[in-house]
């Protein structure tokens, strides 16, 4: 009897995630292709925060706070609130050098951040009561209508890379003024669950979830809920696209150079090749 080669005990294996042999998204699935649609319609209504938040991704908020020196990400919180009354209006805002760093990251005049977050959003403010005395009711303040530079920005970033963002925040965005913690908690389901939902599982537990989601989303947009349920189950199981890299270098390319469908109105300036910054979304 000879002796059995020894063969060494291979170490276990992490799995691996199906997804890395899969094609990424291009921006054709249903729920993409939804939000495109309602993107235009919706950016007027979308905190200023969230705006810049689109044009930040795959950074955030508080990722610009940390590569800029801050130990405390609330500068970059409180950059993005309008300035307080009877205090001189944005140019005397208590973080206006934070909201010069936005601007710097994604390649606008400041100006134009200013527009955006010191403009009420749209549907904000309703209309008020008339006076006691029978005078006409104050003119409600402007509101944002969607056509200032970032938010034509952000509406032309959705169009042309939404295969770029997580399945998370496709989702948030549909279902935006909803968010995902209150829609958990409106469906039983603990918010911790739906977010390890919308990364990618293919865990049974978690199809009644994706089943629930679905059908929320099918309803508001009047879509099948078979449909619908396969086009989140696709969202969520399909990589997104990587984000393109520059000709030089290893470094993602900046991604807030645009192609925008309107002209630029005189204040508005498109970044220069060599400016701008990439970025990503926490509510």
């Amino acid at each position: 009897m000879q002796p059995q080669a020894y063969e060494p005990r291979r170490p276990p294996q992490p799995p691996v995630d199906p997804r890395s042999r899969a094609l990424p998204r291009d921006g054709s699935n249903l729920l993409e292709a939804l939000l495109k649609a309602r993107m235009p319609r919706l950016v007027q209504r979308l905190p200023a925060a969230t705006v810049v938040e689109v044009l930040l991704w795959p950074k955030n908020r508080a990722t610009l706070a940390r590569e800029a020196g801050y130990k405390s990400v609330s500068v970059a919180y409180n950059a993005l609130k309008p300035a307080p009354t009877g205090e001189g209006g944005a140019r005397r805002h208590p973080q206006r050098p934070f909201r010069k760093r936005y601007a710097l990251a994604l390649g606008c005049p400041v100006e134009a951040l200013d527009e955006l977050v010191e403009t009420p959003a749209a549907g904000e403010h309703d209309e008020p009561e008339p006076a006691a005395t029978g005078a006409s009711p104050s003119r409600p303040p402007a509101v944002r209508d969607g056509s200032s530079l970032l938010e034509r920005r952000a509406v032309a970033r959705v169009e042309q890379q939404v295969q770029h963002f997580t399945a998370s925040a496709v989702v948030q965005l549909l279902l935006w003024p909803q968010t995902l913690t209150r829609w958990a908690a409106e469906h039983g389901f603990s918010d911790s669950a739906v977010f390890n939902c919308l990364c990618w599982t293919s865990l049974l537990e978690y199809r009644p979830l994706r089943r629930a989601l679905s059908a929320t989303l099918a309803e508001r947009f009047g879509e099948d809920a078979v449909v619908a349920e396969r086009a989140l189950d696709v969202l969520i199981e399909t990589p997104a696209a990587p984000w393109p890299r520059a000709a030089r270098g290893g470094g993602p390319r900046r991604t807030n150079q645009i192609d925008l469908p309107l002209p630029l109105p005189a204040e508005g300036r498109e970044p220069s090749p060599g400016g701008g910054g990439a970025a990503r979304t926490p509510e």
